[in-house]
């Protein structure tokens, strides 16, 4: 594991130039295409969540999505009220409330699903084929990087990152 005084400083500001273009651009596809579904990106994310798992409480659901459960409840009250999840008692444990997907719900995740890999589809399509698994295994490579850190950039006055 090196420190991060060990690496080379002109390649640790190329990378961070580099992911504040991606951020720059990728803030502004998001918002984009979460606009033309008509809701606020936190929502979109949640409905996607449901892919993978189709019923979770509201506990699993902010660990998948790394949110505090209390900041999520109100996301998901405003969807409940606005059709797009049920709330029901959960059969094994009546305290706990499961939430899944209603028909508005899946109707939106599919338009969102629709726009979006449209989108990707387009952005691979700039790369000639061969190079394809290359950016995903990047990509993947860069996500695990990412994943288990804790990125405060104020900690003790400069930027440390710490292990979670």
């Amino acid at each position: 594991m090196h420190n991060e005084l060990d690496l080379n400083l002109e390649a640790v500001r190329k990378l961070r130039g580099c992911l504040r273009g991606i951020e720059r651009h990728l803030v502004g596809v998001f918002k984009d295409q979460m606009n033309c579904c008509g809701m606020p990106l936190a929502q979109c994310h949640v409905l996607l969540e449901f892919e993978k798992n189709r019923v979770m409480n509201i506990t699993e659901l902010s660990g998948r999505l790394k949110l505090d459960p209390s900041t999520l409840s109100r996301t998901v009250e405003v969807m409940v009220k606005a059709d797009l999840l049920n709330r029901a008692e959960d059969p094994s444990n009546r305290r706990r409330k499961i939430l899944h997907l209603t028909d508005r719900g899946l109707e939106a995740q599919r338009r969102i699903n629709e726009g979006c890999d449209r989108f990707y589809a387009e952005l691979l399509a700039r790369l000639p084929v061969e190079q394809h698994a290359l950016l995903l295994e990047s990509v993947e490579f860069l996500a695990g990087l990412l994943s288990g850190k804790d990125f405060s950039v104020c900690q003790s006055g400069i930027g440390i990152n710490k292990e979670v």
